[in-house]
């Protein structure tokens, strides 16, 4: 086996014992580890991942969660044709999180966080304004502000997202992350994030 096999293997293995660990999807965390060689760093709902340092080979990164628990080097082969990396997932089987054991709270939101999520009460929605994406396709935005006990922070709804929630509404928000929009820290749905609303008594935030 070459070099590059056995490094891609040791990769493998190192990915696979932080899914086992901590009940995470192996794909998810390469995604982290990606946005971490791209951005210094990436903080997702359980953890965070620093790139310490990189080279024209190679880059080191630290997994934080709450301590340091794991620092390995991944090949840039990896980190810049990931698709043909994947294929050594394709066995692992996640078992279902408990959701209620994910949620993080407005204040500890940080900026480029991804997989959050969050439970909060709708307390303003703006005027729906129109815009145009960069595909050059019309479409409705509104950036609803939302509030839990610990702080307030600006979610972006688009098009028919918009009319799902009302003022007063507490909704449960899943996978989404968070972005910046003219300098505040703004939440948005994305391709995979999901909004609901909760069905019970409304808390007294």
């Amino acid at each position: 086996m070459g070099r590059q096999g056995s490094s891609e293997l040791r990769v493998r293995d190192s990915i696979l014992r932080l899914a086992y660990r901590y009940r995470l999807d192996p794909n998810d965390l390469l995604d982290s580890f990606i946005e971490a060689w791209k951005h210094g760093s990436t903080q997702q709902a359980t953890y965070t991942i620093t790139c310490r340092h990189s080279n024209t080979q190679s880059g080191m990164f630290q997994i934080t969660h709450n301590q340091i628990i794991s620092q390995f080097p991944i090949d840039l082969a990896v980190l810049t044709r990931p698709e043909s990396f994947r294929h050594y997932f394709q066995e692992f089987k996640l078992e279902p999180k408990d959701p209620s054991q994910f949620y993080h709270t407005i204040d500890e939101l940080r900026f480029r966080s991804r997989n959050i999520n969050l439970k909060a009460k709708v307390v303003e929605i703006p005027s729906k304004r129109l815009v145009t994406t960069r595909w050059g396709a019309p479409a409705s935005v509104s950036n609803v502000k939302i509030i839990d006990a610990t702080g307030s922070i600006r979610l972006s709804l688009w098009n028919h997202q918009i009319d799902t929630v009302s003022v007063g509404d507490e909704i449960d928000i899943q996978g989404c992350h968070v972005a910046k929009h003219m300098g505040n820290l703004q939440l948005r749905l994305g391709k995979k994030g999901t909004i609901s609303i909760n069905q019970g008594p409304v808390k007294s935030y």
